[in-house]
């Protein structure tokens, strides 16, 4: 994944209550791609089954990361939309 959420851009987009499930998705992205990398080192280890399905299992976790990695940056992008438009009804309210 390119574009990793870091544990700064969920401070920053000021979730409030959804931290802990942008949260929840980032331990999601590290496990899934975690087990997606074991899986890759295990494809040439045993016969052709095991490489099979380790290939597959592979593709899945990476499927999952991905997913996961998608749901937090929507969230974290929510976030500071949220903070920008109570930040220019903030000035509004001054000027």
């Amino acid at each position: 994944m390119e574009n990793k959420t870091t544990l700064g851009d969920l401070f920053n987009a000021q979730l409030g209550k959804n931290f802990a499930v942008g949260d929840t998705l980032r331990d999601i992205v590290t496990q899934a791609t975690s087990l997606a990398n074991w899986a890759d080192e295990k494809v040439g280890d045993d016969g052709d089954f095991a490489k099979v399905y380790a290939e597959h299992y592979s593709q899945d976790m990476r499927k999952l990361a991905k997913l996961a990695e998608k749901a937090v940056a929507l969230l974290v992008a929510n976030g500071y939309a949220q903070v920008e438009a109570k930040t220019r009804k903030a000035l509004n309210n001054i000027a």
